[in-house]
């Protein structure tokens, strides 16, 4: 009774700690779940799904390449992704869209993170309030297309640009981070591809004598 008791006082005490931004946001990403998941079992291919996902089947990774590049015009982070997925998994609906719903769930987390840093919490629960329960994000955030993997590696590129430019942290992995996803932004699609390029010139901005060499590798290593 007493160790019950001792559990239950600590969990309370955990949950006082919590600010309200917190449970609303926990709230926000479970209306957005909700409504991504919803009918999830009856969901059906896109014909530009289903088209992405013969593109995707490939012998060999030079075959996989060649057929990417020359039957579509954007990159091939994608389909090198959906090709490996779907060759574990198998191409049924629900597994193939399953890690592009989930990636515009994080997407979601990382957008009240940045709002949070550039303006405060209220801009930061709107923000994800609309991204949670608009048309356009909830569609294209189910879509096995370069969509939801495109949100997700450009705010945690920008994510990783805003804590290598105004946080006290470390800057080693925000710049590393930045490298990543900035790279993955340009294999994913033309347009990540030309907010990394946007994100990556406006960071000349706010170099000093202490980021820029920093910066400037970061930047090269991406382009490279």
């Amino acid at each position: 009774g007493k160790l019950l008791f001792k559990g239950v006082k600590k969990v309370l005490n955990f949950l006082k700690k919590i600010s309200l931004n917190n449970y609303l946001l926990l709230f926000v990403i479970t209306v957005a779940a909700t409504i991504r998941f919803w009918d999830y079992s009856s969901m059906q291919y896109m014909h530009d799904e289903l088209s992405a996902i013969i593109r995707s089947q490939a012998n060999s990774f030079s075959e996989l390449i060649y057929k990417t590049k020359t039957t579509d015009v954007h990159p091939v982070g994608v389909p090198i992704f959906v090709h490996y997925w779907t060759k574990i998994f198998g191409t049924n609906e629900m597994i193939v869209k399953f890690p592009f719903i989930v990636f515009g769930l994080i997407s979601i987390y990382y957008s009240y993170k940045i709002a949070e840093k550039w303006f405060n919490p209220t801009v930061a629960i709107f923000t994800c309030a609309f991204l949670a329960t608009l048309q356009f994000p909830t569609m294209y955030g189910q879509l096995e297309r370069p969509y939801a993997t495109g949100m997700l590696f450009s705010v945690l590129m920008f994510w990783c640009w805003t804590q290598f430019f105004f946080s006290e942290s470390s800057k080693n992995k925000y710049a590393i981070g930045f490298v990543v996803f900035a790279s993955l932004c340009t294999y994913n699609h033309y347009f990540s591809l030309l907010f990394a390029g946007l994100v990556g010139a406006t960071g000349l901005f706010f170099i000093n004598k202490q980021t820029a060499k920093k910066y400037l590798l970061m930047c090269v290593s991406v382009i490279l």
